[in-house]
């Protein structure tokens, strides 16, 4: 709107919610008024000089510009419908009072009245201006009759100008007047142009930044919302409708909204809300839905509006889709819980390990002592067997612990599939078919080819035994598969690339979700007791874990199970300077410097050397060991040490050793898992690691291969 519209209008009083139309109503209004001033005032003057004897006509026309005056000063106070309706009964009243002085109705008469009757209906109403019609219509029609009776006074003798001077004064002020409104019209609907296009243009802003915040809520996936509590109506945005699983533009209310809360969690929800209701606090809770059979976790945050009376009146409020991170989150606990475990197992294998060796190794020197018609030799070969068992639950747990300890070299799956399928043909019950779908475009990745090896044997039996006595398949499927941002960021432990995924599918019995939330529990087991141990699939994403991929599992109740392992494609080639069949002599004579820290280990491997031909010294403390050796180091030919030891570890004692006797060699033992991170190779000195427990064909064999791969001249080395 124009500025002088707009003073106009706020100098009238008018208020501004009236239409447009009346702004060109009120300049008509003025100009009329202006314009019945002037022309009566120059009406008086004519009467004054043609016909002075008239005093009646003075009169009505000093009465008809009193009524202006008077409509004047009513529309400067804004008081614009009493100001028309004055304006209208002084026109009207002068009409028709100079009517019956002038014996009746005139063409005058005629044009003026229905003026005023337009006018009237205009200005104030249709109501208003049928009433003056009527009136118009009874004061015509009494003219009528008084002209039959004769009663109407003998008109004055009038002046032409006089007659003249009404008319012309009619036919100048209407163009004027008709002139007037049509500009007036024309300034307010350039106006009402203006105004639209400026509309159309806010509206367009609008709803550009409606858009701007929708897609916003979509990729923050967080939408909003605004409760009535007195109606029970809430009006959702289309984002919170997508979370909901509703179509865009429901509306809900508080039982549509607690009917989709799921039932663990609405007892909770129902609390919060109603408290906050009281205490006029924020309502800000997590909590799952239930999506028709999804299950999705939401955080609803709420601000309550109060009424005139203090109480809430309406809640305006935001939803927001956390699902993926509350996944995300209980993954991470998982893999805390994994690492805490790891930890754990790492800590007491040593000590174990340790215990095994002892047990293990003096059982077999006690059998070969006895030999194999001694009454005792079946059970020392039933304790060998046990403790093999236990070095191999040991192992399972530091696998699934600890996975970093695989070699990984570079291999191809495919090789590593077939090869496991000839074993599992055996061993998997005829009633179940073993299919296998292996393409030929798998990537190179980083393997140990032991580990995947145990990884699909434990899928394998864990599938064998969701089938049970029924017939059914397992299908092995390699292929590659490019991972995106978005699988990565919900599978823990991926990152955008390219893999090899192996997929192992089942026609089992499928679980639940429960089962699902803790299937790489560690010692997490559905079998009953004696027929699992639970570090199955524990042990298979702990292998994953170390070849720095990721497994998933889907899984409904009669709907079978798909694991998919993921394994990370890399550039290496293949080694092929390999020479797995190459024989190692057999040595002996060597003098050996052993340390641990277990007293029994040291007599137990200073027994099982000498059986091998070589000369041992052992000691419990790597201080007095270092103190020795230091005291005559050429005396020594080896130096085996335990990893694992109090006050001084292995590394730092072959390093002590390594600084007098540089080209001497070195043996790790550990029964502890997590040695990625010691360098094994000649130019560090420490050319192998044994694991605990070992016999006396390890160790003496590690020995051995020492020897057989030292260059000539070596200096730890002697002919």
């Amino acid at each position: 709107m124009t500025q002088d519209a707009g003073a106009g209008r706020a100098h009238a009083g008018v208020a501004t919610d009236l239409p447009l139309t009346w702004e060109p109503s009120l300049a008509f209004v003025k100009y009329a008024i202006a314009a019945i001033l002037a022309a009566s005032a120059v009406y008086l003057v004519a009467l004054a000089i043609v016909a002075p004897e008239q005093s009646w006509r003075p009169a009505a026309v000093i009465g008809l510009m009193l009524m202006t005056s008077l409509a004047g000063r009513l529309l400067a106070r804004g008081r614009m419908a009493l100001a028309v309706a004055s304006l209208a009964i002084g026109v009207w009243l002068f009409i028709t009072i100079t009517a019956v002085f002038l014996g009746g109705i005139s063409g005058t008469t005629l044009i003026i009245y229905p003026l005023v009757i337009l006018l009237v209906g205009w200005l104030i109403g249709p109501r208003a201006s049928t009433g003056v019609a009527v009136l118009t219509v009874l004061a015509t029609l009494g003219f009528v009759i008084a002209d039959a009776l004769h009663v109407l006074p003998v008109p004055p003798h009038t002046a032409p100008v006089l007659r003249w001077l009404p008319h012309a004064g009619v036919f100048l002020i209407s163009p004027a007047l008709i002139r007037s409104v049509v500009r007036s019209y024309r300034e307010r609907l350039e106006e009402v142009q203006r105004l639209s296009a400026d509309l159309a243009h806010r509206t367009a802003e609008i709803q550009a930044c409606e858009a701007d915040l929708h897609r916003a809520q979509m990729v923050a996936h967080v939408g909003s919302w605004v409760y009535d509590l007195e109606a029970d109506v809430m009006l959702l945005s289309a984002e919170t409708c997508r979370i909901f699983g509703v179509p865009v533009g429901t509306t809900g209310s508080s039982a549509a909204y607690l009917s989709r809360v799921h039932p663990d969690d609405r007892e909770r929800v129902t609390d919060e809300w109603l408290r906050a209701i009281d205490d006029g606090e924020p309502f800000n809770n997590q909590h799952r839905i239930l999506v028709g059979s999804e299950v999705r976790w939401i955080r609803q945050i709420a601000e309550m509006e109060r009424g005139a009376d203090g109480r809430p009146s309406r809640a305006i409020g935001t939803t927001q889709d956390v699902t993926e991170r509350k996944r995300l989150e209980e993954a991470h606990q998982q893999a805390q819980k994994l690492e805490s475990l790891g930890t754990l197992a790492g800590g007491i294998a040593h000590d174990f390990n340790n215990i095994l060796a002892v047990i293990r190794g003096n059982a077999r020197l006690a059998a070969e002592q006895v030999g194999p018609d001694h009454p005792a030799a079946s059970s020392l070969d039933e304790i060998t067997r046990a403790t093999g068992r236990a070095s191999d639950l040991v192992r399972r747990i530091l696998t699934f612990s600890r996975p970093r300890e695989a070699k990984l070299e570079p291999a191809d799956l495919r090789v590593v599939v077939r090869d496991v399928l000839k074993l599992l043909r055996a061993t998997v019950p005829a009633r179940i078919t073993l299919t296998q779908d292996l393409s030929s475009d798998v990537p190179l990745v980083l393997a140990d080819a032991g580990q995947v090896h145990e990884a699909i044997v434990n899928l394998t039996t864990n599938a064998a035994y969701a089938i049970g006595g029924h017939t059914g398949d397992i299908t092995f499927r390699l292929d590659a598969v490019d991972v995106d941002g978005a699988l990565a960021g919900s599978v823990p432990g991926l990152r955008p690339g390219r893999y090899a995924r192996l997929t192992v599918r089942d026609s089992g019995s499928g679980m639940d979700a429960a089962t699902l939330e803790r299937i790489f529990d560690a010692f997490y087991t559905t079998k009953p007791v004696g027929e699992g141990t639970g570090l199955g699939l524990s042990m298979v994403h702990g292998i994953l874990r170390g070849h720095g991929g990721a497994v998933t599992v889907t899984s409904a109740p009669g709907r079978g199970s798909t694991f998919e392992l993921y394994f990370p494609e890399t550039r290496q080639k293949a080694d092929p300077r390999g020479e797995p069949g190459r024989a190692v002599p057999r040595t002996s004579g060597r003098r050996v410097l052993y340390v641990d820290d277990e007293e029994a280990l040291v007599l137990l491997a200073t027994r099982v050397l000498a059986r091998a031909g070589h000369s041992v010294t052992g000691f419990s403390d790597p201080a007095r060991a270092l103190a020795a050796f230091r005291e005559q180091p050429d005396a020594i030919d080896i130096l085996v040490t335990d990893l694992s030891m109090p006050l001084m570890s292995g590394v730092e004692l072959a390093r002590a050793v390594l600084d007098v006797r540089p080209h001497l060699p070195v043996l790790l033992t550990t029964g502890h898992i997590g040695t990625q991170d010691v360098p094994v190779s000649r130019d560090s000195g420490i050319r192998a690691m044994v694991p605990k427990p070992f016999t006396a064909d390890p160790l003496a064999h590690a020995i051995d291969r020492v020897f057989a791969d030292a260059p000539p001249g070596d200096a730890g080395s002697r002919a």
